[in-house]
């Protein structure tokens, strides 16, 4: 190989090298942005008690089977409602919650000022 040769196989390199920290430098960017708004946006305890009103009355007019509308039936009534404790557990980024019913468990989980089922 020619000296030349190896001088322009070494300038690609190099801007090759520069391409990629480039990019892990903006992909770090990004994810730092987005793990600040996910902290500054969780969602409080109050609005999962909401949330759950909310998708329980909801969901209550497709036909489901019984348990669902037995757990439908408590949540909208207030004494209901305070029978069910959610375990609410708080992370960094986002919550999640549990609701156990006779033996079933629904998984919920809170993030960017919203509540999601699983």
């Amino acid at each position: 190989m020619s000296l030349s040769i190896i001088i322009i196989h070494f300038t690609n390199m190099e801007f090759m090298c520069d391409t990629v920290t480039s990019v892990v430098q903006i992909g770090l960017l990004a994810g730092s942005v987005i793990a600040v708004y996910a902290y500054f946006t969780k969602p409080t305890d109050e609005s999962f008690k909401i949330f759950l009103e909310n998708h329980f009355k909801t969901n209550s007019y497709r036909k489901t089977d019984g348990t669902i509308e037995q757990l439908t039936k408590r949540l909208v009534s207030k004494a209901g409602a305070t029978l069910l404790k959610p375990e609410i557990k708080d992370y960094i980024f986002f919550k999640t919650a549990e609701i156990h019913e006779n033996g079933k468990v629904w998984y919920f989980t809170g993030a960017f000022q919203n509540w999601f089922t699983k």
